[in-house]
């Protein structure tokens, strides 16, 4: 969905309606330079469902600008209960979509098909000269026209970074340093969420934690089971009767110190390096037992050290 960007704050508003009719924005996703994802959830009965609603104020992918949202909206159409764009503006915007993406799916390129045909071939070419260089743009269109788009995309896209940096170099590295700083902000500011269930044996963490993916998972774009901790530098041993985790005597104290700190220096690394990626992505981690949880049942880890530290750390 294209919204004007001075009507950027009235979605404030729609949302705050959206939210007194039950439906929660729970997630906001900011993909690409202006571009957004909104989730929603809402009750019905027990369910849980889920929507995602994509809003562009900007339409960038890397090298492809094509066309303005302001563009797209200044010679919209009423169709039915909605708007939608001018034949000129859809034609620009899918395909440049379809080619930054690497593939079309039948349908969208049946609908290229038809705007070929109801722009015609000159118009067409035009329009994607916007962003194709030579007689590229002439073989992309009879492509559309044929619905064999497919072959073409990967060659496109490397010829419409060519086309941005021969025609406006500036403007191609201001549009580059404004997505970098976005998948900065993304990494600074991640959008997913981490989840630790801790408790004793026969608690329902399972149980807890196979609902809770259900219910809010669709909320994020992946979803990551830890049990207990990230495992990055080490895997526990299998070897280990798993139905008696209380068989086994304490390790001494200072044994049970250093593994402590070894737990801690692989939740540490493990966060920066296997979790804090999923979140920037905003993916959903969920830890079946955390650390807090030699707190909760010292035994089973075997911790014969002083609470007081694992407490501390």
């Amino acid at each position: 969905m294209a919204v004007h960007p001075q009507d950027n704050q009235n979605l404030v508003l729609v949302f705050r309606l959206l939210q007194k009719k039950g439906y929660w924005l729970v997630q906001v996703i900011n993909y690409f330079v202006e571009s957004y994802c909104f989730r929603f959830l809402w009750f019905e009965g027990p369910a849980i469902n889920s929507l995602a609603v994509d809003v562009i104020f900007k339409h960038q992918r890397g090298a492809l600008i094509a066309p303005s949202v302001k563009l797209l909206l200044s010679r919209r159409r009423r169709h039915g209960m909605f708007w939608v764009p001018a034949p000129e503006a859809e034609f620009t915007y899918l395909l440049a979509r379809k080619i930054w993406k690497g593939t079309a799916p039948v349908r969208q390129q049946r609908r290229l098909k038809l705007l070929v045909e109801q722009l015609g071939r000159p118009t067409a070419e035009k329009l994607a000269g916007e962003f194709l260089l030579g007689t590229l743009k002439v073989r992309v269109v009879e492509a559309c026209a044929s619905e064999r788009l497919n072959p073409l995309l990967a060659q496109i896209k490397a010829q419409a970074w060519q086309t941005s940096l021969v025609r406006n170099p500036l403007r191609l590295i201001a549009d580059l340093l404004s997505d970098r700083m976005r998948l900065v902000r993304r990494w600074l500011q991640p959008t997913g969420l981490l989840v630790a269930v801790t408790g004793p044996d026969g608690a329902g963490k399972s149980t807890l934690i196979e609902h809770l993916a259900q219910a809010v998972g669709p909320a994020f774009d992946s979803h990551r089971l830890f049990q207990w901790r990230p495992m990055l530098l080490w895997r526990r041993k299998t070897t280990r009767d798993t139905t008696r985790p209380h068989s086994l005597p304490p390790h001494g104290r200072w044994w049970s110190v250093a593994r402590l700190f070894a737990y801690l220096l692989d939740y540490w690394l493990g966060y920066w390096f296997v979790i804090r990626p999923v979140l920037a992505r905003s993916g959903l981690v969920v830890f079946d037992r955390y650390f807090d949880d030699v707190l909760i049942d010292a035994k089973r880890y075997r911790y014969g050290g002083p609470l007081w530290l694992a407490r501390m750390l």
